[in-house]
């Protein structure tokens, strides 16, 4: 379901990246081979987190649900899915730091 929903919202989006300035244009061809590895990065790093956590971050930040709703799909409390997701990106930013050190 979750990758049924996100592979819908990819078909559906726009090809436009939204920063914290607003929306930034579609890059020329070559500058988007950056964006695919990027995006394999995060898979990598999501694989190696534990199936709770990776649930939860996946719900949270790639479905767009919200704590609330995260916790009712799962059917766990909302502190878990807090708790449980400060976890997850702390491992994934030590990860993250990691990986460009060794790059």
């Amino acid at each position: 379901m979750v990758v049924n929903l996100s592979n819908d919202r990819w078909r559906h989006r726009a090809h436009e990246t939204v920063s914290k300035l607003g929306i930034v244009p579609d890059l020329p061809a070559a500058d988007r081979h950056h964006d695919v590895d990027d995006r394999d990065l995060a898979v990598r790093l999501l694989e190696q987190l534990p199936a709770r956590q990776r649930e939860v971050v996946v719900l949270r930040h790639y479905a767009g649900l919200t704590e609330q709703e995260t916790a009712e799909t799962l059917g766990i409390s909302l502190g878990t899915v807090k708790s449980t997701c400060h976890q997850a990106l702390s491992t994934l930013r030590r990860a993250m730091h990691d990986a460009e050190e060794a790059s």
